[in-house]
């Protein structure tokens, strides 16, 4: 049996073994230990002549075990409390280290008080920076236009400290700890609303380490979007979501990104669960890109269908939910229960048959929806002429509606055109890109527009083959006193430099209300830049956004813009030029812009042209100025060597990369072993004594129960039982098949 020196000086290997990044060890380090069956011996070293002997060298039998003995003689050895907290703040932040300090936060007290704390001393390592964002770029979003701006959010953890931060989290799960108002008090000293752990390759485990770290939370919104979870991870949050005790949790999560995920059906079906229950506070989920399919869908629509059931935006996009999907969704919406008012199902294929079912729900007075996403999902003139009777009914409540990319072509852009004619149509926002309506479709959708009973504010044409005359088809609308239009949409079209002229005239007309206009790759060029530019000039024109995104207007057409910046009337607050063969020149007519008082830029984005070091030192000293409104720019894919310019939002986010090893979580209450059956091995080093189970009279003597220190040491020994006594092939074969079965019914 191994004793507390075989143990100390194994820790002691193993810690100088990590220390100093190397897994094998000489037989003179390992003397008087070497069969104390946690060693393997490598192939001699080969010696420096044939004549000498080889030495020999030895490693741990798995790196795990190194670690958690590396962990245990930190916890033994390391007893002043400064000297840990020293060790735990060098250490926290090396991925190699993370397995260990899992361990030594497992090996610690959880009940220790004052500055002996274990939970105080990880709780201060926790990253305090965080960052502004909105619901918008934080949930990945395309936001509603007929609603307000997106409210700002403070975000946890920033980008930088998304690895620190959850190593941390990992620890205080694995501390098991009662102590929960230390990290309350944490949780309020940062003062975030919002959490993103987005991109961070999370394990189940992780995922449990978040629960059970933000349930100290208030109201929140939550994003872990791309991390292929999986519906083991999906299990986790459900658990947070399902809260069986609410007096015990301040939690309150409002909005949950688990998008691209890979959950599947299985997943959906515990969400489904979660979604019922009366203390779930689920307002807003995002689930698209996880193949839940129509199965998936169904358990999510029963759901909408409790009362209990408080969600009222569902993002479902490109799930493979099919027809059969739809029909699940329409039945649900139908449901008086429902409270749904904003549907997402971009690319999942629903067809004629889908539009149409979701069109009869759309009819239904019970149906809230305000707004509904069926873009990419092969809706042809059958489903579009559906979704015309709809939106001209009473009932409907639709005032955004996105279709792009269902090849509605020149007869659906008329049914959608009727639609917008009609007193009872309710649409304000309409997203029509990528449908090939050309100039007649437009022709058409310009027609609606001058009628009284049209309300569209926001129109969406990108990739339709508009050309010259759609662009005079829209002018016209635009010029029309009972056109709405604050927002236009026309990237990847033809427009050309005469179509921008038509624009630019129309700008300055008192009529029109755009305040936003997209025209990227329309080949308006230098001579278009020129006429847009004369119209910002005009105090007649209201344009606050313009995006100029591969139009080749060069550095003559950014010094025609910039002119109009300088001006008064000028109203521009954001300005996209990304792609535009702007050079140092260029750069220096902005530079000049951007320090004059009457400029107005918010946003500037230059990015993926050709500025050297040259304009980008012009643009510094631009940045600088303290008449600058400039809070966002970006600059990145150019010639230019410093750094200095480039906004961290630009720079690629670090991904978040498991160990081989998994890591625990103690279970002690459910792996008790008695005295009887750990006889002769109380003080092997490896159990933990557990307080005196009571007898089951006052009489009777209290009953002496153990558990091993932690849950990975229990599962390493019987994984090490296994192949050290099922010999013959087949026995080990039969005992996986019946571990790996009951792993899946236990999951």
């Amino acid at each position: 049996m191994m004793n507390i020196s075989v143990f100390s000086k194994l820790g002691k290997i193993a810690l100088l073994g990590l220390e100093e990044g190397r897994l094998t060890f000489t037989a003179k380090e390992v003397e008087g230990v070497e069969d104390c069956g946690l060693l393997h011996r490598l192939p001699d070293l080969n010696s420096p002549t044939p004549l000498d002997a080889g030495e020999a060298q030895f490693c741990f039998l798995h790196l795990t075990i190194q670690e958690f003995l590396a962990a245990k003689h930190v916890v033994d050895t390391i007893k002043k409390t400064e000297e840990l907290r020293k060790f735990a703040s060098d250490k926290i932040n090396q991925s190699a280290w993370q397995v260990v300090m899992q361990f030594v936060a497992g090996l610690l007290d959880p009940d220790a008080a004052g500055e002996m704390s274990a939970v105080k001393m990880f709780t201060e390592l926790l990253p305090m920076a965080t960052s502004k964002t909105n619901e918008k770029e934080l949930m990945n979003v395309a936001w509603n236009y007929a609603v307000e701006e997106p409210t700002t959010l403070t975000c946890w953890p920033t980008d930088g400290d998304k690895d620190l931060a959850l190593r941390i989290c990992n620890c205080l799960y694995d501390l098991e700890l009662e102590q929960q108002s230390a990290v309350t008090s944490k949780i309020e000293e940062i003062g975030f609303n919002a959490v993103d752990f987005s991109g961070c390759n999370l394990a189940p485990v992780d995922c449990a380490a978040l629960v059970h770290f933000l349930k100290n939370a208030g109201t929140i919104l939550l994003t872990l979007e791309r991390n292929e979870i999986s519906w083991l991870g999906c299990m986790e949050v459900q658990k947070w979501v399902d809260q069986s005790d609410s007096s015990k949790c301040v939690f309150k999560l409002r909005s949950l990104n688990l998008s691209r995920n890979e959950i599947g059906c299985k997943g959906a079906q515990q969400l489904g669960d979660a979604l019922k229950h009366q203390h779930c506070t689920l307002t807003k989920l995002q689930l698209s890109y996880n193949r839940i399919d129509e199965k998936g869908a169904k358990t999510i629509c029963d759901a909408l269908k409790e009362n209990s059931c408080k969600l009222t935006t569902l993002d479902l996009k490109g799930n493979n939910i099919g027809d059969k999907g739809a029909k699940y969704l329409a039945i649900a919406l139908k449901n008086e229960h429902c409270k749904l008012t904003e549907l997402h199902l971009y690319g999942n294929d629903i067809g004629d048959n889908g539009a149409a079912l979701l069109s009869d729900a759309l009819r239904n007075e019970n149906c809230r929806l305000t707004l509904l996403d069926i873009g990419d999902c092969k809706i042809r003139n059958k489903g579009l002429l559906s979704l015309r009777d709809a939106l001209e009914d009473v009932n409907c409540k639709l005032t955004v509606l996105r279709l792009p990319r269902n090849k509605a072509k020149i007869t659906g852009a008329t049914y959608v055109s009727h639609a917008l004619e009609d007193v009872n149509c309710k649409l304000t926002e309409l997203e029509f890109a990528g449908n090939d309506i050309g100039d007649n479709g437009v022709g058409h959708l310009s027609r609606a527009l001058k009628v009284a009973n049209c309300k569209l504010t926001v129109l969406g044409l990108s990739g339709n083959s508009i050309g010259l005359d759609g662009a005079q088809h829209l002018c016209d609308a635009l010029k029309d006193g009972n056109c709405k239009l604050t927002v236009l949409e026309l990237g990847r079209n033809n427009v050309g430099e005469y179509g921008a002229a038509y624009l630019a005239d129309t700008l300055k007309n008192a009529s029109c209300e755009l305040i936003k206009l997209d025209l990227a790759f329309n080949n308006v060029g230098e001579r278009g830049a020129a006429h847009l530019a004369d119209a910002l000039q005009s105090v007649k024109c209201k344009l606050t956004e313009l995006n100029l995104k591969a139009n080749d207007i060069g550095d003559k057409g950014a010094e025609h813009l910039t002119d109009a910046l300088k001006k008064e009337n000028c109203k521009l607050t954001v300005l996209i030029l990304e792609r535009n063969n702007v050079k140092d020149q260029g750069a220096a007519h902005i530079s000049e812009a951007l320090k004059n008082v009457n400029c107005k830029l918010i946003e500037l984005n230059l990015s993926a042209n050709n500025i050297g070091d040259e304009g980008a030192e012009k643009l510094l000293e631009a940045f600088k100025n303290e008449n600058r409104t400039l809070t966002e720019y970006n600059v990145e894919g150019n010639n230019i060597r410093e750094e200095q310019l480039a906004p961290n939002s630009c720079r690629q986010k670090p991904r978040y990369v498991k160990p081989a090893s998994n890591i625990f979580h103690k279970r002690r209450s459910e792996l008790i072993l008695t005295t009887q059956e750990v006889e002769g091995l109380e003080d092997c080093g490896l159990l933990h004594r557990l307080p005196d189970l009571a007898g089951p009279a006052p009489l009777d003597l209290s009953e002496t129960q153990f558990c091993f220190m932690l849950l990975t040491v229990q599962e390493f020994l019987v994984a090490k039982h296994v192949i050290d006594t099922m010999k013959e092939t087949q026995e080990l074969q039969e005992f996986l098949l019946i571990i790996f079965t009951k792993a899946l019914e236990n999951w």
